[in-house]
C-alpha cells in the first residue's frame, strides 16, 4: 500500500532505508517467533497428548502396559533380543542379552524368560536362565543362573516406547535425546525434529523479509505481485527446508545445521538484497 500511494518515494527521500523502515515489523514478527515456541511448548505439545488419548479411549484402546518386542542395540556392548517390556511392573519377558567383545565375537550370552528390575539396588536381576559363556580359546561354558545380577547402564526408561512426536514438548524431546544417547541409540531423527521445530517457528520471520523485498518490484498490481512473487519463493524455502530435514534424519548432516541451514541460507540471501538494492 505505501509503495502503491507513492508513500515510500517520500520515506527513500527522506534518507530513510527499506531495511530500517521495515526493521519494527521485523522485531514484531521475531516476538511473535519466540511465541510460537512458547505456543508449542506450554499449549500445542500438551493439547495433542489429551488428544491422542481420548482418541484411544474413543476407539476401546485400553492404556498400553507392554512395549512389545524390543531389539536394542545398548551400552557397553549390550545388545538386546526382549520380547516385551512391562513398564507397569518393569520386567522383560522372554530375553535374550549378548554382550560383544571390541572385536565383534559374542563374549556372553543370557537367555531368560523374565528379567526384573531392583529399584532399590538400581540393577537388572536375571530371575531365571541360561548363562554361556565364550572364552578367547572358543571353549563354550554353560550354566543355570538365578537371581543374577547384570552390570549394565540401561534404566526402565530405556526400553519404553518412545512417544509420538506431536505430543512432546521441546522439554521432553530434549530428556528422550538424552536418554537414548545415555546408551549409544540413534537420535538423528529426535535431535533434527527438535532443531526443525525452533527454526520452523522462525519461517515466519523469512516470509515477512521477502514480502518486504518484493514490494517494491512493482507499483502495478503490486499486492497480486509481490503475493505471488512470495509464494513462489515460500515453497522453494520449503522445499529446500525438506530437503535438509531429510539429510538430517538420514545422518547425512549435523541435526543442528540441518534445521537452519534453510533459515540462514534465505536470511543471509534477504540481508545481502536488502544491502544491494536499497
Amino acid at each position: 500500500t505505501f509503495v502503491k500511494n507513492k508513500e515510500m518515494l517520500a520515506v527513500q527521500n527522506s534518507g530513510i532505508s527499506l531495511f530500517k523502515f521495515s526493521s519494527p515489523i521485523f522485531v514484531i514478527v521475531i516476538v511473535l517467533c519466540l511465541g510460537l515456541i512458547g505456543f508449542w511448548q506450554f499449549v500445542a505439545a500438551p493439547m495433542n497428548k489429551i488428544s491422542f488419548e481420548a482418541n484411544d479411549l474413543g476407539r476401546g484402546h485400553k492404556k498400553a502396559e507392554y512395549t512389545g518386542a524390543l531389539n536394542i542395540f545398548g551400552a557397553n556392548d549390550y545388545i538386546y533380543f526382549i520380547e516385551n517390556f512391562n513398564f507397569n511392573e518393569n520386567y522383560l519377558t522372554n530375553t535374550v542379552i549378548v554382550k560383544l567383545k571390541k572385536d565383534g565375537a559374542i563374549d556372553m550370552r543370557i537367555s531368560s524368560p523374565s528379567v526384573r528390575w531392583n529399584d532399590n539396588e538400581r540393577r537388572w536381576y536375571v530371575e531365571n536362565g541360561i548363562l554361556a559363556e565364550f572364552s578367547d580359546e572358543k571353549n563354550i561354558s554353560v550354566k543355570e543362573i538365578t537371581n543374577y545380577p547384570l552390570d549394565v547402564l540401561e534404566r526402565p526408561e530405556h526400553f519404553m516406547n518412545r512417544p509420538l512426536l506431536d505430543s512432546m514438548s521441546l522439554t521432553e524431546e530434549m530428556h528422550w535425546i538424552k536418554l537414548r544417547k545415555e546408551v549409544n541409540l540413534n537420535t538423528n531423527n529426535l535431535e533434527t525434529d527438535f532443531h526443525y521445530r525452533i527454526s520452523y517457528c522462525f519461517s515466519g520471520f523469512i516470509i515477512v523479509l521477502l514480502a518486504s523485498l518484493f514490494s517494491k518490484f512493482s507499483t502495478q498490481s503490486v499486492l497480486v505481485v509481490s503475493l505471488v512473487m512470495v509464494i513462489m519463493v515460500a515453497l522453494l524455502y520449503y522445499s529446500i527446508l525438506m530437503m535438509f530435514r531429510s539429510m538430517g534424519d538420514g545422518g547425512n548432516m549435523n541435526p543442528f545445521i540441518a534445521a537452519w541451514m534453510p533459515n540462514i541460507i534465505f536470511a543471509g540471501l534477504c540481508f545481502l538484497a536488502f544491502k544491494k538494492f536499497y
